[in-house]
This record gives structure tokens, C-alpha cells and sequence, in this order.
């Protein structure tokens, strides 16, 4: 910076330093008067003096104004690079926690399937379960019909079979009985014949014997 302010300097110098003549000159002196080119020069020499303090500080304004600026946008640029930065860290972590929400999700899905798996087999096994249950219910209550239509068929032909021999006893019996009255009769006829026959025979002596 000192380096700059030197040669703004040199330049400033080298466009205002006027030449003695040129001085004596400006100022109206005679060239024989030397108290009045002395002050001219002297005059010009502080005005150059304060045009050169001025243009220093003019340059040292905008060199620090320039610094300033440069300060300014290395610390923007430097406050952009930490915000970038800042902000592809959260993006990381966003895009990280993404993943692991997503790899959670997939596992809590994968879990709930298995889970979905596990009660439909649990309950395709209580179902098969229960009509094998059913199943055996049902052929052990046709089991038991079967033998009771047996038993009943059984005690069916033995109840006919009883019921027909109790018949034919009763018909014999029936048969046997009626033999024995139709025997009674034909005895009791017989007799009744017989006994018709004495009376007539009785009642034919009794007529005799009034003829007598």
C-alpha cells in the first residue's frame, strides 16, 4: 500500500511542479526580483504541498475504501462458502436422515408383513384345525348312526321276527282253539242229536204205551 501511495505521489509531483520561469511568470514577478519569485515559488511549492496531502488522502481514502470492500467480499465470500457448506452438511444429514427413515420404514413394512405372514398361517392352521375337527365330528356322528341304524335294524328283524313267531303261536293257538270248539260243537251237536234222538224215541214209547 505504502508502495501505491509513492508513486500516486511521484505522479501528482511530476504533473504540478512548475519550472522557476514558469513561476515567475504566473506570479507577475521581474526576473530580477528574487523576494517576489522566491514567495511565488514558495506559494506554489505549499499549494502543490497541500494538493499532494489532498491527493493522498484522497488515494488512502479509496485504497482503505477499496480494503474495505475486498474485507467485505472476502468475508461475504468466506460467510457464502461456511453457508454452503452449513448447508450441504444439512443436506447430507437431510438426505442421511431420509435414508434411515426410509430404511426404517422398509423394516417396520417388512415386519408388518412377516407379522401378516405369520396370522394368516396361524390362522389357515386354526382353520384346518377346526374342519379336521369338524371332519371327524362329522364321520364319527355318521359312524354312530350307521351303527345305531345296525342296532336298529337288528332290533328291528328281532322285534319281526319275535312279532311274526308270537303271531304264528297265537294263530296255532287261535287254530288249536278253535279245533277244540268246532270239537265241542260237533260233540255238543252230536250229543244234542243223540239226546234228540232218545226224546223221539221216548216220546214215541210214551205214545205207545197211551195206546195201550
Amino acid at each position: 500500500m505504502k508502495k501505491v501511495l509513492f508513486v500516486a505521489f511521484a505522479i501528482a509531483l511530476s504533473a504540478s511542479w512548475p519550472t522557476c520561469a514558469n513561476a515567475a511568470d504566473n506570479c507577475g514577478c521581474t526576473a530580477t526580483d528574487v523576494t517576489c519569485i522566491n514567495n511565488c515559488t514558495l506559494s506554489k511549492v505549499t499549494q502543490l504541498k497541500q494538493n499532494i496531502q489532498a491527493k493522498r488522502q484522497e488515494m488512502a481514502g479509496k485504497l482503505n475504501n477499496q480494503k474495505a470492500n475486498a474485507q467485505a467480499k472476502k468475508a461475504d465470500a468466506l460467510k457464502a462458502k461456511e453457508d454452503a457448506k452449513a448447508q450441504a452438511q444439512a443436506k447430507k444429514a437431510q438426505v442421511l436422515q431420509t435414508k434411515e427413515d426410509v430404511k426404517a420404514q422398509a423394516a417396520a413394512k417388512k415386519a408388518e408383513a412377516l407379522k401378516a405372514k405369520e396370522d394368516a398361517k396361524a390362522q389357515a392352521q386354526a382353520k384346518k384345525a377346526e374342519l379336521k375337527a369338524q371332519a371327524a365330528a362329522k364321520k364319527a356322528e355318521a359312524k354312530k348312526a350307521k351303527e345305531d341304524a345296525k342296532a336298529q335294524a337288528k332290533q328291528a328283524k328281532e322285534d319281526a321276527k319275535a312279532q311274526a313267531k308270537q303271531a304264528k303261536a297265537d294263530a296255532k293257538a287261535k287254530a288249536e282253539k278253535a279245533k277244540e270248539e268246532a270239537k265241542a260243537q260237533k260233540e255238543a251237536a252230536k250229543q244234542a242229536a243223540k239226546d234228540s234222538k232218545a226224546a223221539l224215541k221216548a216220546e214215541k214209547e210214551a205214545w205207545k204205551n197211551l195206546a195201550k
